[in-house]
């Protein structure tokens, strides 16, 4: 009984701590703001939209101003005005 009390305990901290250590990940990079980690990841959760796979990226982090501004070069087999029409983005 004993046995399998502690292997109970055992499993709920193990599986707690697996939540907490992946929570605490997830955060991470939804808070980003730099350019350093997760740029691509942290764009996706804060925009809500999917980036496909892409050639290139450069990206420019203004701190004083807090600001983050991002140019990505798609894959060539990225239909680019399938993308922007499904995502409802409109030309500046």
């Amino acid at each position: 009984m004993k046995r399998n009390l502690l292997i109970a305990l055992v499993v709920i901290a193990f599986l707690s701590l697996a939540l907490f250590g992946f929570k605490s990940f997830i955060s991470s990079i939804n808070s980003q703001r730099d350019c350093e980690f997760a740029n691509i990841d942290n764009i996706e959760m804060n925009v809500g939209i999917n980036i496909p796979s892409i050639e290139n990226s450069e990206c420019n982090y203004d701190k004083v101003k807090k600001e983050k501004s991002v140019y990505f070069k798609f894959d060539k087999d990225i239909n680019i005005h399938e993308y922007c029409n499904s995502n409802k983005f409109l030309k500046l």
